[in-house]
């Protein structure tokens, strides 16, 4: 026979979870923040410390065609025009690479400054 007690029995009078607010009140709060000037700022830095990220790895490849751009420079300009097709196709690949980092990883996203630190870091 079980003992009486005056505890309610387990569930019963727990303080109900709380509701999750309405979808459409989420998302407006995230746009809100989204569109703010803050997160434009932080958008628009990214975008530029990919852009550095992007360019400095590029240059570790160019940097041998530069140093004979410049030492073909000198000598004949010939040299330097020679060159001029290969610098462009870096170029075009370093924008494309970054362009698309800057879709998958700041485009819709929320940013936070820890966020910025770890573009620099971390590939993915």
């Amino acid at each position: 026979m079980p003992i009486p007690t005056s505890a309610p029995p387990a569930g019963a009078g727990a303080s109900p979870a709380p509701e999750a607010p309405p979808q459409g009140l989420r998302q407006a709060v995230e746009q809100a923040v989204y569109a703010s000037p803050r997160q434009r700022r932080r958008r628009r830095l990214a975008a530029c410390l990919l852009l550095f990220k992007h360019a400095g790895r590029g240059m570790l490849l160019l940097w041998p065609l530069a140093v004979l751009a410049l030492s073909g420079a000198s000598a004949a300009p010939f040299w330097a025009l020679a060159l001029f097709p290969g610098a462009l196709a870096w170029a075009v690949i370093v924008v494309r690479a970054w362009r698309q980092e800057v879709r998958q990883r700041v485009e819709g996203h929320i940013l936070q400054p820890p966020d910025l630190r770890r573009l620099l870091t971390r590939d993915r």
